[in-house]
């Protein structure tokens, strides 16, 4: 059982070419999805048992759609999976502590298309937001496909409804579809470094009201069925660059059920977070933004070696709030 709602969105020109990447959507040449293995919708001859349908019917599809919360796996708040800005090179990072270490490299299949920012993850909060309520109503396994219209992720992200925000959850769903990641951050019980697609299929809609089908990489799944998310509140997802960053951070490293505080050396943080710019420029603006993490301080400080450390320290239980916590759904 799927929802579907009228979307406030002006009709398409038709005498607009239409994109054969986004059926009736947009006009030609301004959004493009890369070709990936397309998700059967409900109705059709073989729908999966994975498909959404079988958990929304049994969570109650009203109440599910109507207001989900919004949930992020701590590895993507932790780890650069995602730019801060406009990017088309590939993200390199490798952490080493004696025998222990990660690796993670996510590159743009195609580069005119570019990597996802930590905007365009705002789709996989609502994604993550509908798999934990399958998992608090006991539903195994957990469902890799979601169907979600424009609307509702619209409203679920606190954002207007228009034609304009629905290009742009577009050019965010083909970002996400075109990054490819290989690593070993995960499951312990996953032997190897581990490749795959921030969306690993994509079936857009082919008029308005229709819901997008979006398939989730088995390493997201498994992170949510793990518990290994926090929730997240409209007050992050409207940060934008290095200012969200740090605050996935702080939520994930110094939350209520972390430690008070979270450091870092600063060289470290720079290569951890992905920025382009020289190593300076960051300095500068980490400095410029000390005062603007609610419900947290970022300072820099010298460390026991002389080196300058990212510190993160939580000012206090009542600023943070619910949406700081680190959550275990179960």
């Amino acid at each position: 059982m799927i929802i579907r709602e009228r979307e406030n969105v002006r009709p398409r020109d038709k005498n607009k070419p239409k994109n054969p990447n986004l059926p009736g959507s947009f006009p030609s040449g301004e959004v493009h999805i890369p070709t990936l293995p397309r998700c059967r919708r409900q109705g059709t001859a073989s729908t999966s048992a994975s498909a959404y349908e079988v958990p929304l019917a049994l969570l109650g599809a009203g109440r599910c759609l109507a207001s989900p919360t919004l949930r992020q796996v701590i590895a993507l708040a932790k780890y650069p999976f995602t730019a801060l800005g406009p990017r088309a090179c590939p993200i390199e990072h490798r952490w080493r502590a004696g025998a222990q270490g990660f690796d993670l490299h996510v590159r743009a299949i195609d580069e005119a298309i570019g990597l996802p920012t930590v905007a365009d993850e705002d789709v996989l909060l609502v994604c993550a937001g509908f798999l934990a309520a399958c998992l608090n109503a006991g539903v195994s396994p957990l469902p890799r496909t979601v169907q979600v219209t424009n609307a509702l992720l619209l409203r679920a992200l606190g954002r207007p409804m228009g034609g304009r925000q629905v290009k742009l959850l577009a050019g965010s769903i083909a970002r996400l579809a075109n990054s490819e990641a290989t690593t070993n951050v995960g499951p312990a019980s996953t032997k190897g470094p581990q490749r795959f697609r921030l969306l690993e299929g994509v079936n857009p809609p082919t008029k308005p009201g229709e819901p997008w089908a979006l398939t989730l990489p088995d390493w997201f799944v498994r992170q949510i069925a793990m518990g290994h998310m926090r929730r997240v509140d409209l007050t992050e997802v409207k940060m934008r660059g290095l200012l969200r960053r740090l605050f996935g951070w702080a939520r994930a490293y110094a939350g209520p059920n972390g430690h008070e505080e979270w450091r870092i050396s600063l060289r470290d943080a720079y290569a951890r977070s992905a920025a382009r710019g020289p190593y300076k420029s960051f300095r500068h603006d980490v400095s410029a933004l000390r005062d603007r993490l609610p419900g947290y301080s970022v300072a820099i400080e010298k460390g026991a070696t002389g080196r300058d450390m990212l510190v993160i320290r939580r000012l206090s239980p009542t600023l943070t709030g619910r949406a700081g916590s680190l959550t275990r759904i179960r």
